[in-house]
């Protein structure tokens, strides 16, 4: 931007209240100075500016961590009940099109009947909601989780197998909801533009699998055990299965 004497300058606005770090993604410098370089996060302590720390890190994601650990306690009982009722044949209620969390982990058949009633009512925001909750698990948790970090873990085997049961109960599941809402929207018709948000993510599922340096050189003991290239290629899977649906 330009000043009313002429000057060039840069304008960052963030909001009140941020869902996650903001990471520089590239280097600002001017003529005398560097202002701020590829992957500075800063934060600000009293009246001055610094650089994060990695406890400043743990301290953002802490609330986020411990309400998202409330939130599913509460539906977690009312999430088993619906797959039992499913695994018995007895009828589960008609979801109302409010989206939830639950949503991501529980029977196919609720998702089905939440994108029914999502479509059905011409509604594109709580599409997009159940987008972007499935998204702090597809792309944010992998960070909250330490698989970007260059340096080794403190304990490797019980990081190893944090991350393998985060990928199995909560990465695979999320993505599964994702490329099923997807077909339920190509199925019934709807407006292209309800695909968009979805195509976005999973690129972007692909794109962030680029940075987890901890999986790199892991020995894959068995044939479906995650490693580096796990990720990325089951994101590849959920945009073909929509192009070749379409």
């Amino acid at each position: 931007m330009k000043a009313e004497s002429g000057e060039n300058y840069v304008l960052i606005v963030f909001g009140s209240e941020q869902p996650s770090p903001i990471v520089a993604a590239m280097e600002g410098s001017t003529s005398s100075k560097t202002h701020f370089r590829l992957g500075d996060v800063w934060v600000k302590k009293g009246t001055a500016l610094c650089q994060a720390t990695r406890p400043d890190l743990d301290a953002m994601y802490d609330r986020r961590i411990k309400k998202r650990v409330h939130e599913e306690a509460e539906n977690r009982a009312r999430t088993r009940l619906r797959q039992l009722q499913e695994e018995s044949g007895q009828p589960v209620p008609q979801q109302n099109p409010k989206p939830n969390r639950s949503l991501l982990v529980g029977p196919r058949s609720e998702l089905r009947s939440f994108a029914e009633a999502a479509i059905a009512s011409n509604d594109s925001r709580v599409l997009d909601m159940l987008v972007e909750m499935a998204r702090e698990r597809l792309v944010e948790e992998w960070d909250v989780n330490g698989a970007s970090d260059i340096s080794a873990p403190e304990k490797p085997d019980q990081w190893w197998s944090e991350i393998q049961m985060f990928y199995r109960d909560r990465f695979v599941p999320s993505l599964n909801v994702l490329v099923e809402l997807g077909l339920q929207i190509i199925e019934y018709e709807a407006s292209p533009e309800r695909l968009r948000p979805i195509i976005k993510l999973l690129i972007e599922v692909f794109e962030n699998a680029r940075q987890f340096h901890r999986l790199r050189g892991l020995l894959v003991v068995k044939a479906g055990e995650l490693s580096f290239a796990r990720p990325a290629y089951d994101a590849y899977l959920g945009i073909r299965t929509l192009a070749t649906y379409a």
